[in-house]
């Protein structure tokens, strides 16, 4: 059985399924909802702000549902029985990555990826630089490792359109800008864009830029990676900034 939430405002999903709790309980059943899981993926539709008819894990240990696909996220998100399929098509650059379209076997209650082929997919990156002894080897290899994680070949490195923002501090921010040029040669920015340094501020104390790097390698030490938010860039900004007074 699919059980249908639409959007209602000012609710929450446990509620809406504590409400057919009796009915639900006597089936297997697919939930298919439009909301916010708040035990994964925080990334925020920047057209509708705010929390969106939440659903958290205690709901789905409570009323057990087979499966979960949720919409108001554009971005495709899987972790285990819970699905955002995502827009099947990039209107802006809020939706980033390539996109997809999901077949689902009512049986097997498998899954199926289908990529679909767009005339443009868009890339969303900001990167937090803090000062290093070999800045430029860092920034290289995590504009690379980006870059490769997005999975594109080289036909489709035509299609891409990128938004690059370089932030936190620097000993060097004109180099900045040189190694991002670099790395991102024969990319296309997004409507004639260039990558945005408004956030970089110069470092010129050593005592703070040792600190800095020991805060980096506190949090790479205890950041558990994944798509939960906060990002590990996140993270460190934040913590950047409290080092170096807010500026």
């Amino acid at each position: 059985m699919f059980f249908f939430i639409p959007y209602q405002k000012d609710a929450v999903m446990g509620e809406v399924l504590a409400s057919n709790a009796k009915e639900l309980s006597q089936q297997k059943w697919i939930l298919i909802g439009h909301g916010d899981w708040e035990s994964g993926i925080k990334t925020s539709n920047p057209l509708e702000p705010g929390v969106y008819m939440p659903l958290c894990q205690r709901d789905i240990d409570v009323f057990k549902p087979a499966c979960v696909f949720l919409g108001h996220i554009h971005k495709p998100f899987d972790e285990g029985y819970l699905c955002y399929p995502g827009s099947p098509c990039g209107v802006d650059i809020s939706e980033t990555g390539k996109r997809r379209f999901l077949v689902f076997d009512t049986k097997t209650l498998r899954t199926e990826i289908h990529q679909v082929d767009t005339n443009v997919i868009y890339f969303v990156e900001t990167i937090s630089i803090l000062p290093l002894v070999d800045e430029e080897n860092y920034l290289r290899s995590r504009i690379k490792n980006i870059i490769q994680s997005w999975g594109i070949t080289e036909i489709e490195k035509e299609k891409v359109r990128i938004r690059i923002k370089i932030r936190g501090y620097s000993s060097d921010i004109r180099q900045l800008k040189q190694i991002v040029q670099e790395e991102f040669k024969g990319f296309t920015y997004c409507d004639g864009e260039d990558v945005d340094l408004s956030d970089v501020f110069l470092s010129d104390n050593l005592d703070l830029e040792i600190i800095a790097r020991e805060a980096a390698n506190k949090i790479q030490e205890i950041w558990s990676s994944g798509v939960l938010s906060p990002t590990y860039d996140d993270i460190l900004f934040h913590a950047l900034k409290t080092i170096y007074g807010g500026k």
